[in-house]
């Protein structure tokens, strides 16, 4: 069907944890991503993508809202979704899309002690339909698991189905099965699947992992400790990669064999990076650092976007609701904190874009004070509410291995980023005031407002001197 004669078919798809230097069209000579370079070329690459809260819950809850995490009442996990306004999918199920829905979830948590809500359960992957925010026409989802090889799913009753196979191919055949069904009756479909990894467990099918032992670490990982983790640990993330890059391929090359190529959007991006060692953090995310913050964001819209272009400005996960829906043709609601990039991405043009990208994180995932930042195309800028912490000239120096927030010759880009982040924040009601010890619960000191070492956002004793001074 021409794209004259109906709305766009929209496929996004998001894996968990995949940081943007992970891919051939990022710059990643060592990585096999075929499908998803080959895709890139097809359509745009934005250069800075970020996950404004690089979470797994308040990423997601921001995708779905538009808005900022603390603006959805979503600032961590385990906590309930409440969204104040309609969802993504609520706008396209009004106009007439089919919507589904298949992979990870991770917003359908009850009211009450957050510390109840990390259920090993399988029941407690269940979501009910009226927690499913417009994906109304097909569910193949499971609240979160990230377990890859044998894993449980639900449809639209709590009957738990099991399946002894790898969890994204099996979601691309879901994901074919709800796509073969719409066209087959030429209605106009909209389909988010979300994938677990490269998320840890870092385990992917036999071979994969051998491909990449001994792949050069990122500069900024320090030598001990986080050299070894990272080196250990490397293999495995992109392993889950390649895999993912290959299902990805089989999805784009049935979409081809169903002549749905050039009626449908597609999106590939990620809900947050993965340390994995930088900086000599232990591995997950969190932090404003670009491992963390930065994901992949490829978007390919035959006859209206040109392959091959590229976004400079930043695109947050709030622009991700008004940009797919502009692109489809349709009126994003008001009240959103997000704003669209479908014109730049029709047209090139960016002249209006927000120079910048306004992350945060509060405190129940990182030690007192927690942070706020700004991402620029250039530069990444973060403060406590202490004071300035980190300023990174992102297009000499990559790997942030200069920290320029105390140079002298720094300090007016200093006051000036400090200020448009206060600006910021003061726009979207951030005062600093929010505070959220329910996120992560078990990594709390009992009875203190301190987090204890752990594996997953701590950095290794003897890195307090390298976090302070940028240096690797």
């Amino acid at each position: 069907m021409g794209m004259t004669a109906r709305r766009p078919n929209v496929l996004f798809v998001f894996s968990d944890q995949h940081r943007a230097t992970d891919l051939g069209c990022y710059g990643n000579q060592h990585i096999r991503t075929p499908h998803l370079d080959a895709f890139a070329a097809q359509g745009a690459r934005a250069k800075v993508a970020v996950s404004n809260t690089p979470v797994c819950g308040p990423y997601r809850a921001s995708l779905m809202t538009g808005m900022y995490t603390h603006r959805c009442g979503y600032p961590t996990n385990y906590v309930p979704f409440r969204p104040p306004g309609p969802c993504v999918a609520d706008v396209f199920k009004e106009h007439g899309y089919d919507t589904g829905y298949v992979g990870k979830w991770h917003l359908n948590f009850p009211a009450g002690d957050p510390k109840q809500n990390r259920s090993d359960d399988p029941a407690a992957g269940f979501v009910p339909h009226d927690a499913r925010h417009g994906f109304d026409d097909y569910w193949a989802a499971f609240n979160g698991s990230h377990q890859y090889h044998s894993w449980t799913y639900y449809r639209d009753d709590p009957t738990p189905i099991h399946v002894d196979a790898y969890q994204p191919e099996t979601q691309v055949d879901q994901a074919l099965e709800f796509i073969r069904e719409r066209q087959a009756r030429g209605t106009p479909w909209c389909l988010f699947l979300s994938w677990g990894p490269p998320h840890t467990p870092f385990d992917p099918p036999q071979g994969y992992a051998d491909r990449y032992v001994g792949s050069p670490l990122p500069r900024n990982v320090p030598a001990g400790p986080a050299a070894e983790y990272a080196a250990e640990a490397l293999p495995g993330y992109y392993g889950l990669i390649q895999t993912l890059d290959e299902a990805f391929g089989r999805l784009m090359a049935e979409l081809d064999r169903m002549g749905a190529t050039e009626d449908t959007l597609c999106v590939y991006t990620s809900d947050h990076g993965e340390m994995l060692g930088s900086h000599g953090y232990r591995g997950n995310k969190r932090w404003p650092y670009d491992a963390s913050l930065r994901v992949p964001l490829l978007v390919r819209y035959p006859g209206q976007i040109t392959g091959g272009s590229t976004l400079e400005r930043p695109v947050g996960t709030p622009d991700l609701y008004p940009t797919l829906v502009e692109l489809a043709g349709l009126t994003p609601p008001s009240g959103l904190d997000g704003h669209s990039a479908a014109k730049a991405l029709r047209t090139g043009d960016e002249s209006g874009r927000d120079e910048y990208a306004c992350c945060s994180m509060p405190y129940a995932y990182v030690p007192w004070p927690g942070w706020r930042a700004l991402r620029s195309a250039r530069h990444m800028y973060a403060r406590t509410q202490d004071g300035p912490w980190l300023l990174y000239d992102m297009g000499g120096d990559p790997w942030e291995t200069r920290n320029l927030v105390d140079d002298a010759a720094s300090a007016g880009l200093v006051a000036e980023m400090d200020a448009a982040l206060s600006r910021r924040m003061a726009d979207v009601g951030d005062d600093w005031g929010y505070r959220v010890d329910s996120g992560d619960w078990d990594l709390w000191q009992p009875g203190t407002s301190k987090m204890r070492a752990n594996d997953l956002g701590v950095p290794w004793p003897g890195s307090e001197a390298l976090r302070a001074a940028g240096d690797s």
